[in-house]
């Protein structure tokens, strides 16, 4: 899941199919469609269907159609049906939570810098002359790009036959014409691809255009979604994802703001929106035990989570994500609002402080507690799979893993990040498992501490001189499994684990 964003210092303006609605329907040979559509059009043709926000193109054609396709479009396969019903029900849940109503395309406006000021300074006589000698479609562009206020100001003291004329002129502006939008009108194009293709590693892409020249809200112009569908079901969790893409990208946003922002909010919402899809499953067979989805994303954030680095730790950071929000509602949206409003490249250390170094993290603590200890998301509404925890603190060569009779094994959480680790006390324990954090007291390494059995029942911790003992385990392999959550944004934290 990737969002890719395109520089444009101009209005997208397209011709485009029209729009298809309920049932599916071919789109028309020259039509100019979302990027992703002409990947699939070299198969063949290319069909439509729509509901009143979004619009689902696919191919029917070639050695791999979407399952569920009858050859002539009429047909819409359930995968398509299902995106559209996912694509609409994240944005009743995302705009209940304050969130934009999400657009595939803006309204086409003309801004010219200074044009208002020079507009309003202007005789009425002169401003009229200067109005009559722009064409309507401009005419009504132009004063689209106004505040109500500015308009009123404008038209006052005009001829009331210019007045009714600008109106009707802006009235047509606020519509728009299909030929002004992607796919024909402002409903937020979604292109269902069956095979990878242009989309790489990525389950799904989503396209925003933007004018550079604009702040805020402003600067959004276009987007749209890819997503892979390669079966007969909808991939509704990578809608959700890339859904959030969009609401980012209507409101002004676009990849430069750190990706700790972009692809945890991002991921954040798609465990809000299909919080049952979100959660993976796991399964324990003869090959072994397995975990997929936000199973295996959980583990991978218990396991490691360093959010300097960049790259897939941004979608790792999710759980710090639903951690503020369930502390305090409406975090995410406030600080998109910033970052849109601001100036220069957001890093992660400055994500992170303008959140609050610590919000953060108490943040960082609550989602250990929950996601690494609970197997849950810290509002509750995502469950794990058991199989979760055979993943946190594990690894296959069993080089973080401290034994009787073994040296001290050291790990560092990295800077607002966490780490986990394990212990193997021995049947029957031939010792504790004991922690020391150097530069932390006992008892304030206590509470950055989530310790559990691999049945997930948490263990007393008990602090002394030199560190934090835990006590037995008190299941059949031995095995003590220790999350660490760094108290410091700005520096790595390191501890050793032994067994006493």
């Amino acid at each position: 899941m990737r969002h890719v964003a395109i520089l444009s210092a101009v209005l997208v303006l397209t011709t485009a199919a029209p729009a298809v609605a309920l049932t599916g329907a071919g789109a028309s040979p020259g039509a100019k469609v979302p990027y992703g559509v002409e990947t699939l059009r070299i198969a063949g043709p290319v069909c439509a269907t729509g509901t009143a926000n979004f619009k689902i193109w696919w191919s029917e054609v070639g050695a791999t159609p979407l399952a569920g396709s009858d050859g002539n479009c009429l047909t819409v396969p359930p995968a398509a049906e299902e995106t559209a019903a996912a694509s609409e029900r994240g944005r009743s849940v995302l705009q209940g939570m304050g969130f934009p109503a999400t657009v595939g395309d803006a309204l086409p406006v003309v801004r010219i810098a200074g044009s208002y000021r020079t507009l309003v300074r202007l005789r009425p006589a002169a401003r009229a002359t200067a109005f009559r000698r722009l064409s309507a479609l401009r005419r009504g562009r132009l004063l689209l790009g106004y505040s109500k206020a500015q308009r009123t100001n404008l038209l006052r003291g005009l001829p009331a036959a210019l007045q009714r004329t600008l109106r009707r002129n802006l009235a047509a502006a606020q519509v728009g014409r299909p030929s002004d939008f992607i796919g024909g009108d402002r409903r937020v194009d979604v292109v269902l691809q069956v095979t990878a293709g242009a989309l790489g590693t990525n389950d799904g892409v989503t396209r925003c255009r933007w004018d550079g020249a604009q702040r805020g809200a402003a600067r959004f112009t276009g987007t749209s979604m890819i997503i892979l569908t390669s079966g007969p079901s909808a991939n509704v969790t990578t809608v959700a994802h890339e859904l959030f893409h969009v609401v980012q990208c209507n409101m002004g946003a676009d990849d430069d703001p750190s990706e700790l922002l972009m692809e945890g909010s991002a991921e954040w919402s798609s465990g809000v929106i299909e919080p049952g899809k979100f959660a993976g499953t796991g399964t324990t067979g003869p090959s072994g035990i397995s975990v997929d989805g936000g199973a295996a994303s959980a583990a991978s954030f218990c396991n490691g989570f360093a959010p300097r680095a960049g790259g897939t730790e941004s979608y790792r950071s999710w759980p710090v994500w639903a951690a503020l929000e369930a502390q305090a509602p409406g975090t995410v949206l406030g600080i998109l609002r910033r970052v849109v409003s601001g100036t220069g490249v957001p890093t992660p250390d400055s994500v992170v402080a303008m959140i609050g170094r610590e919000r953060w993290s108490s943040a960082l603590m609550r989602a250990a507690s929950d996601v690494c200890g609970g197997l849950r998301s810290p509002a509750g509404t995502v469950q794990f799979p058991v199989e979760t925890r055979s993943f946190i603190g594990w690894d296959e060569a069993g080089a973080l893993t401290a034994r009787p009779g073994g040296a001290p094994v050291t790990v560092a959480a990295q800077a607002a990040g966490l780490v986990s680790i394990r212990a193997n006390v021995g049947t029957p324990p031939a010792g504790s498992a004991f922690v020391s954090v150097p530069g932390l007291t006992a008892d304030m390494a206590v509470q950055r501490l989530v310790v559990t059995n691999t049945a997930g029942a948490p263990l007393p911790l008990t602090p002394e001189a030199a560190g934090v003992r835990i006590a037995a385990p008190g299941t059949a392999d031995g095995i003590v499994i220790i999350t660490f959550a760094n108290p410091s944004t700005t520096e790595a934290t390191g501890l050793a684990v032994s067994v006493q």
